[in-house]
């Protein structure tokens, strides 16, 4: 069977875009879409069986800042030369296929401009006649300029690689046909490293190594050292925590023993209060007997005028007629019988008189002002009692006002070490984690909580902190911190290892 060579054009002008024959190399083809590149323009040589047969691809692939007709980034431009035999010269092959792209690429179907390489076309079937030129021109010049020597068989070689391509400089590359063979692919660029820079690359990444590990060694020797530190300390701050829980517990029994000593004055208050009350009452009841008794005694001045006056009349009439009944004596036995008959009713009057009087001084008894004295008397006493008490209760209310205002003193934390000591307890939750899985996923959503404390925010320049304010998503991975800090003063970290 003789030399069989053909070319393929392929890339991203307006969506995937292949001139040439397609058949069975159409799925090789189309692997180029969307496959990643480290370098801008390398030659990539693949040795691939489709269909029964066995071909090598020599790929010139370009990956740099190549846009499509419409401006989009992320296009390729590519020229691959199919043949049924492998072509040793790797090196001639590269600059054919980098002069074709030059001379007949650039300016048909590719421009450059400042910043970028742009399509002119959005199809390669728009250039079909520049194309079929550019092929019989390669093609005519790999089979005029070439030796049989340069193609080789290939039975035996390994088709249809899984493992990613080497690299190897261009300046290096004339000597793969042992390697191809084994691997079935190779990339080749003048931008790969040459064995001399990998070796030294090399070098350099085992002293980095040996640099990080030395530095962890001494990291781990510091935070050792950082964490013994840290327990000494923490034994200190735990003793004067457990301090002011004593002084803090005495303080909460003084106040109780206030509040309840507050209580007692109160009732006590309370009670006087109603006896006050109550004895106003009878105050007032008092003011209403003594008015009462004045009206009596009134009416009993009235009476004692009217009898007196009665009484006067009555001792008148008597003495008059002894002195008329010695004038005319007929007219004294008239009067003697009238005088006679009147005194008759003369001690009755009296008798009337000494009762009336006797019931005006036992009523004044009765109603004697002396009780009245008596309530008046305690009703002061009630008064000067609750003055003290009131005295009592103002003072102790002073006493509890004072009490609080030290309890809240000996609570006024005003440094770091101080507020970290009000939450020993503290700890940051989060919810998917655990020991079986420790480690966050970058893509993912994590619930996040402060057990044991209050009153702070959340701080970390590796997480976001979402809407909902109890979610957090990692934005970068490796390891990670984050803090939940008050008045500023970071009160609990907890380090997260975050990976992809």
């Amino acid at each position: 069977m003789g030399l069989n060579l053909n070319l393929f054009v392929h890339g991203v002008p307006n969506g995937q875009k292949i001139w040439g024959p397609q058949e069975d190399d159409r799925i090789f083809i189309e692997s180029f879409y969307g496959r990643r590149a480290n370098v801008e323009v390398q030659l990539l040589i693949d040795i691939i069986q489709a269909g029964g047969n066995i071909n090598s691809y020599y790929t010139y692939y370009r990956k740099g800042n190549i846009l499509d007709k419409d401006n989009r980034t992320g296009s390729y431009f590519a020229l691959t030369v199919r043949s049924n035999e492998y072509y040793t010269d790797i090196f001639n092959m590269y600059n054919i296929l980098d002069a074709a792209y030059h001379k007949y690429v650039l300016g048909t179907i590719l421009k450059n401009d400042i910043s970028a390489t742009k399509f002119i076309v959005q199809d390669f079937d728009q250039v079909n006649t520049q194309l079929q030129n550019l092929e019989k021109v390669v093609v005519d010049y790999l089979g005029s300029f070439s030796v049989d020597s340069d193609f080789v068989s290939l039975n035996g070689f390994i088709a249809n690689a899984k493992s990613e391509a080497s690299t190897v400089n261009l300046l290096e590359c004339n000597n793969l046909l042992g390697y191809v063979k084994k691997t079935g692919n190779v990339s080749v660029s003048p931008l790969h490293p040459t064995n001399q820079v990998a070796e030294l690359t090399k070098r350099k990444n085992e002293e980095i190594e040996s640099i990080k590990h030395q530095s962890q060694q001494q990291i781990s020797v510091v935070q050792n050292e950082a964490t013994q530190k840290i327990k000494v300390a923490s034994e200190g701050t735990e003793k004067a925590i457990e301090t002011i829980k004593r002084e803090y517990a005495s303080a909460d029994k003084t106040i109780t023993g206030l509040k309840k000593q507050l209580e007692n004055e109160k009732s006590s208050v309370s009670n006087l209060e109603n006896e006050l009350k109550k004895n106003k009452e009878e105050l007032k009841n008092y003011e209403r007997s003594k008015q009462d008794l004045s009206s009596k005694k009134q009416e009993l001045d009235n009476a004692n005028q009217v009898l007196s006056n009665v009484y006067r009349s009555l001792s008148a009439w008597s003495e008059v007629a002894v002195i008329k009944g010695a004038v005319n004596p007929d007219e004294n036995n008239y009067k003697k019988t009238v005088l006679e008959k009147m005194n008759k009713f003369h001690p009755l009057v009296d008798l009337i008189f000494m009762l009336i009087l006797l019931l005006m001084v036992s009523y004044s008894l009765l109603k004697s002002p002396s009780s009245d004295e008596t309530s008046l008397e305690e009703l002061k006493n009630a008064k000067v009692k609750i003055e003290q008490l009131s005295n009592k209760l103002e003072e102790t209310e002073k006493q509890l006002t004072q009490q609080i205002t030290v309890n809240s003193v000996v609570h006024e934390i005003s440094n770091p070490n101080e507020i970290i000591a009000k939450y020993p307890d503290a700890r940051i939750d989060v919810r998917e984690l655990s020991t079986q899985n420790p480690n966050m996923d970058v893509n993912k959503k994590y619930h996040i909580s402060i057990i044991n404390a209050i009153g702070g925010n959340w701080k970390s320049d590796s997480f976001i902190f979402n809407s909902d304010s109890t979610t957090i998503s990692p934005i970068k991975t490796g390891a990670c911190k984050i803090d939940y800090v008050i008045n500023n003063v970071v009160i609990k970290s907890r380090p997260i290892n975050v990976v992809r």
